[in-house]
């Protein structure tokens, strides 16, 4: 504690309460005289840190010693740990500080339940490092009070440098601090209680401990539906990277007869959903067998759930799998592998033997999803249009060359939103001059005409239709000239209907 810093408050020596208030006068008034009697008073005061950031020093829990982050703001309690066994009526505590690695917020808080609050009285000297505060019982009548516990707070914030700070409690009767410091005033009023024991403690402003980073675990595979499809057949997939989200643009219309691929051979059939079910990740679970190499997928199955009254489904082994010679079972939608349940289909395949080298991200099968001639008739190439169909995975399973489980992290599904591309009045996947010229023939007609057609009446979209076609439905059109499925304008984004 700095000497010379006392002296001045000695010589201050100015009581920390109002000197209106008689019975404080009464009680500061007295002097040193009563040293004898409070040196065998269970009276005692002492500091401590309320904050949630404090945190374990280096070298474990010392006493009186506390840790807390730079630039953290904290408050200092001053609690009474031992009483004048007559209760007392006045308690007063001073503060000495070091002003180098920490700041001071002027002012104090109360937290004596048996204050007044007309008494409160906050004394700073900045300059000195030094604050005070003391309340009484009352202002006239002053009854004794009997608490032991929090009685006053301070508010302190760490430097943003480390610092390693004191703060101690200013006894009262030490020379040369003569009355300022911590004291009580017996109930009685009889004489002021000087406190023996005071205890300070240390304030370590660090920048904290360093969290242990925790590791990061191995990335466990999902098995996921990726759209492969490419719309307009220029080589370039619309998704090369894996969406779920699928977008599947329909270009045809006529009689209502069943996709072809699902009936005989795949790839006769425009308007389909491709999708490659694969893993997401790598394998990097340890092999039963040897726990030096990780599992090597040699099986594989999964179940997919769907409409069937608006698709068909039809799966097959993917090429590396081909390759391999796996044995498949599947049960899908074409004519020799009839699913055992409506909107069901599955696939399960095996391998035999050792050393097949099949990647972990290699396709494991496709899906290929085809709409269901209902499709055709419930949508028109108005805004927002289409049905969306959800494709759900479930049952997914993989093991490895013995049979072992492979652990899966989840059994994604795909949402395949069936459309038009919008003002595709000629559908063909192109916004060009036989969209307009096929809508602009149609100018001024309504429903009853045997030239106009529904499927053109494209404004208002929704139910609001207003079953003419006229200039909104031309401009409807006419504003999306050269649109294309692979770059429409306005956007058409695949929907998600979990979202």
């Amino acid at each position: 504690m700095n000497i010379n810093r006392i002296k001045v408050l000695g010589l201050l020596g100015l009581p920390l309460l109002a000197i209106a208030v008689a019975v404080m006068v009464f009680a500061i008034g007295h002097s040193s005289d009563n040293n004898a009697e409070a040196a065998t008073s269970p009276s005692a005061m002492s500091l401590r840190v309320d904050s949630g950031d404090t945190f374990a020093c280096a070298g474990g829990p010392s006493a009186g010693k506390v840790c807390v982050p730079l630039g953290a703001k904290f408050n200092v309690i001053v609690v009474g740990d031992g009483i004048p066994v007559d209760g007392y009526i006045l308690a007063q505590a001073w503060i000495d500080y070091d002003k180098e690695g920490l700041v001071y917020k002027p002012g104090v808080t109360a937290i004596w339940p048996d204050v007044s609050v007309d008494t409160i009285t906050n004394i700073d000297f900045p300059d000195l490092n030094a604050a005070g505060g003391g309340g009484l019982t009352g202002v006239v009548t002053t009854p004794a009070s009997f608490y032991k516990g929090d009685l006053f707070s301070f508010s302190f914030t760490c430097t943003s440098g480390p610092s390693s700070s004191q703060l101690e409690l200013i006894p009262s009767g030490t020379a040369p601090a003569l009355t300022n410091g911590a004291i009580y005033t017996a109930g009685d009023a009889s004489s002021t209680q000087i406190v023996p024991d005071v205890t300070g403690l240390t304030v370590n402003c660090n920048p904290g401990p360093t969290a242990t980073p925790t590791a990061t675990p191995p990335p466990i595979p999902r098995m996921q539906k990726c759209d492969q499809a490419d719309n307009v057949e220029e080589g370039v997939k619309d998704f090369p990277d894996c969406s779920s989200l699928v977008n599947v643009f329909l270009t045809r219309q006529g009689a209502k007869i069943p996709p072809d691929a699902c009936l005989v051979t795949k790839g006769t059939s425009a308007n389909v959903g491709e999708l490659a079910e694969k893993l997401s990740a790598t394998i990097v679970s340890p092999d039963p067998k040897d726990t030096s190499s990780f599992q090597q997928v040699a099986a594989f199955e999964f179940e997919v759930h769907y409409d069937s009254t608006k698709v068909c489904v039809d799966i097959n082994k993917g090429p590396d799998w081909a390759a391999a010679e796996a044995v498949c079972i599947i049960q899908d939608d074409q004519p020799d592998s009839k699913p055992q349940l409506e909107g069901v289909a599955r696939i399960g395949c095996v391998t035999i033997g050792k050393g097949h080298g099949i990647d972990d991200l290699a396709v494991l099968a496709t899906v290929d999803i085809f709409p269901q001639p209902e499709i055709y008739s419930q949508a028109k190439p108005n805004q927002n249009n289409g049905v969306v169909v959800q494709i759900n995975n479930v049952g997914c399973d993989l093991g490895d060359e013995q049979g072992h489980a492979i652990p899966l992290f989840s059994c994604d599904d795909a949402d395949i939103t069936f459309r038009y591309l919008e003002g595709d009045v000629s559908p063909d996947c192109v916004v060009d001059a036989i969209d307009t010229q096929s809508i602009a023939f149609r100018w001024g007609t309504s429903k009853g005409s045997l030239i106009y057609k529904d499927f053109m009446n494209l404004e208002p979209s929704g139910t609001q239709a207003d079953n003419d076609i006229d200039i909104n439905d031309l401009q409807f059109v006419f504003g999306r000239f050269g649109s294309t499925c692979k770059a429409p304008h306005p956007d058409q984004d695949p929907v998600n209907p979990k979202a």
